[in-house]
């Protein structure tokens, strides 16, 4: 098996919608985000290999969306469930708004601003 880097990931608290087979919309949050990725905890469980669409929520009226696939699964507390997924489909907008967000994220963690 071949060894593959996972991009580094930000810590954030965004909320999520994201589409699901039995339940439709739900929600969610986003924990953490690179440009591949994201690790989000659900009501719902997943499952391994699920492509599924969602809104990233970066702010109050600002998000992105995106497909993305189920690629691991984090575990689960009491009420929620926490996965990995990888981005399988984000529009150039969708890019540039979290490229814009993962540098500046990175110049304050780098100037300890």
């Amino acid at each position: 098996m071949a060894f593959t880097s996972r991009e580094r990931r930000v810590e954030v608290n965004w909320h999520l919608r994201a589409g699901h087979a039995a339940l439709g919309t739900i929600k969610g949050h986003t924990l953490d985000v690179s440009i591949t990725g994201f690790r989000f905890s659900s009501p719902a469980p997943f499952s391994i290999g699920t492509i599924f669409e969602v809104e990233l929520h970066v702010s109050s009226g600002v998000y992105f969306r995106a497909v993305a696939k189920i690629v691991r699964d984090c575990g689960k507390s009491v009420s929620e469930y926490s996965y990995g997924a990888s981005f399988e489909t984000l529009n150039e907008g969708g890019k540039q708004m979290l490229n814009q967000f993962l540098q500046t994220a990175r110049k304050l963690e780098w100037t300890g601003v």
